[in-house]
């Protein structure tokens, strides 16, 4: 099973990947160049296909969406960044989630999403227990 992980270095991303990594799938992750995130993905480059990019590029999202079964979509700008950048946390958000679909769309044979996660100041608090919800879901899901 070929699973594409986006955001796969922030926080909910990053418990995504460990129980992915824990249940031996194939993993691709979809995340933006910067310094933690290459400090992060240090750790894992052995056990996932890391892609480099945007989800606010079309290019970046067909090449990581590309071959794979199954998109986990974790990828959002969260409070407080995006309650001072509203602009750019739209982009990102709803852009960014649009450029997924569109990309797995254009895929000869459809990815399935299992899971877009919104993230606003109503729905963060439900961000401390992702991890167990998670470990669940995975655990008994049927990709």
């Amino acid at each position: 099973m070929k699973i594409l992980l986006t955001g796969s270095f922030g926080n909910v991303g990053l418990s995504t990947l460990e129980e992915l990594i824990r249940k031996n799938y194939s993993i691709r992750v979809l995340d933006i160049y910067n310094k933690k995130n290459r400090r992060i993905a240090s750790k894992y480059k052995d056990q996932i296909d890391i892609i480099w990019g945007d989800l606010r590029n079309p290019k970046d999202v067909e090449k990581a969406v590309e071959g794979q079964h199954v998109v986990i979509h974790t990828a959002a700008i969260i409070p407080p960044l995006a309650d001072k950048k509203p602009k750019f946390a739209e982009s990102v958000n709803v852009g960014g989630t649009k450029n997924i679909i569109n990309a797995m769309k254009s895929q000869p044979q459809k990815p399935k999403i299992t899971k877009i996660i919104p993230f606003s100041k109503k729905t963060s608090f439900l961000f401390f227990r992702f991890r167990q919800i998670l470990k669940y879901y995975i655990r008994y899901r049927d990709f």
